[in-house]
């Protein structure tokens, strides 16, 4: 296998309308040693249809995998995609967004940094910053993490990513070591992402690039994933009962998904390791003093300080 193979992993799911300018932008990479391999989630438009034409037309570059079931939602969507990846680096593809010319080729230099320094043997994660756009691809924001008030360099750590990640699935490069752990991923992940990323944390290492290398766009289906940080986002989400809800909501999932990871990896992990994984994961078992005590102890930190406080208060 070339060593700088490339698997793109492009998970679909009625997405005709954006799917095709998405391709030709992966076409249109300056890095050009990698295969796209696409799974159609059992789509009602005419999404698989157009991708059995790509294929047809670019059997060197196109691999499209048919399988059943359908319809099990995008994080399992890219979890099949990848048990059918086998390269040395992977990454993942949205269907709705559009990537820079140089966004393989700027992943794969860092990825080729970090295992000079780490070895190849070291389960490693690339990631990006993005640009933020309408849907016509008009750009909102020049950086996602200014978009939404968040410092990557401070939250890449495992205590941190337990309680948000701030890694977009659409930006990571992982190599093989990391693709290996991440083949299963239990029902309780929050994303495939989310998941891959405290792999990373727990057993390898994180990198990131703080350039933008796509563009993200914003529409009806995937709004809720991109709203602006500001004044208003920030009384919702602390002053509203709707609000508070999504919080204790969210926190819940991260818990159950910390359980998951604790039981998956237990042999795997550090007893200080798994004392703090496990620790979060029973936070909502605990009482009111315990819990707190516990934030400050394992250090469960949000991102920036209105998160903290809605968390230490809503927990």
């Amino acid at each position: 296998m070339n060593e700088n193979n490339i698997d793109i992993l492009l998970a679909i799911y009625n997405g005709e309308r954006y799917v095709c300018e998405q391709i030709a932008s992966i076409f249109n990479q300056s890095y050009k040693k990698w295969q796209l391999i696409v799974r159609d989630d059992g789509s009602k438009d005419k999404s698989e249809i157009i991708i059995k034409e790509y294929a047809k037309k670019y059997p060197e570059r196109v691999q499209h995998i048919i399988d059943v079931p359908n319809n099990l939602g995008a994080y399992q969507n890219f979890a099949k995609l990848l048990e059918h990846s086998d390269a040395d680096y992977v990454m993942f593809s949205d269907q709705d967004d559009v990537w820079l010319p140089d966004k393989v080729e700027k992943s794969i230099t860092l990825m080729k940094e970090m295992e000079k320094q780490y070895s190849r043997s070291m389960p490693l994660l690339v990631h990006t910053d993005l640009q933020v756009a309408q849907e016509d691809l008009t750009i909102v924001s020049k950086s996602f993490w200014e978009y939404q008030n968040v410092e990557p360099q401070k939250s890449l750590v495992l205590n941190r990513l337990l309680v948000r990640s701030v890694i977009r699935g659409c930006t990571v490069m992982i190599n093989r070591s990391l693709a290996n752990l991440a083949q299963s991923i239990p029902n309780d992940a929050i994303m495939h992402d989310h998941w891959i990323s405290l792999i990373a944390a727990a057993f390898g290492k994180i990198g990131f690039i703080r350039e933008p290398t796509m563009i993200y766009r914003l529409h009806e289906k995937n709004y809720s994933g991109g709203k602006p940080w500001s004044a208003r986002y920030i009384f919702d989400k602390i002053f509203t009962e709707a609000g508070r809800s999504d919080l204790r909501d969210y926190l819940s999932k991260t818990q159950r998904q910390a359980a998951a990871f604790a039981r998956l990896f237990e042999k795997k992990l550090s007893r200080d390791s798994y004392n703090m994984i496990n620790a979060y994961a029973t936070l909502g078992d605990r009482g009111f003093l315990w819990k707190r005590w516990a934030i400050v102890k394992y250090g469960f930190l949000n991102v920036g300080i209105v998160r903290n406080i809605g968390m230490f208060f809503f927990i």
